[in-house]
């Protein structure tokens, strides 16, 4: 669960899955934001523009996926059979922490990836 500008976003389940929804406090109205086959959870706003990085297992193995705050244009942005959760932006914007069984245990990594604000309606 994160929260930005009196919006919340969490993972919501939908039987048998999870996606994301995003909740507009003050109105109280909630929007699915992902409708995948696989369980989408972990959400978090980037600090200075309009995207959530989350993690989604929708091909198989968790990995990380970046959207709009809409909803639109989602992205994968690993690409390995690790199961890759938990991510956060860094506070500047530019890299994204996450957790992977890459080395055959859960660590800690980092991946460089700062969005472009323009490619997401605020």
């Amino acid at each position: 669960m994160s929260a930005s500008n009196g919006k919340l976003i969490r993972s919501a389940p939908y039987f048998p899955v999870a996606d994301i929804v995003r909740k507009n406090m003050a109105a109280g109205e909630e929007v699915r934001l992902t409708t995948t086959l696989g369980d989408d959870s972990y959400p978090d706003w980037h600090p200075n523009n309009g995207h959530i990085v989350f993690t989604s297992n929708c091909d198989g193995d968790y990995g990380l996926y970046v959207m709009c705050t809409d909803g639109s244009d989602q992205k994968k942005i690993t690409f390995g059979a690790d199961n890759e959760k938990y991510p956060r932006w860094s506070p500047d914007g530019k890299a994204i922490l996450y957790q992977s069984d890459h080395s055959g245990r859960g660590a800690l990594y980092v991946i460089d990836y700062s969005p472009s604000a323009s490619s997401c309606r605020k």
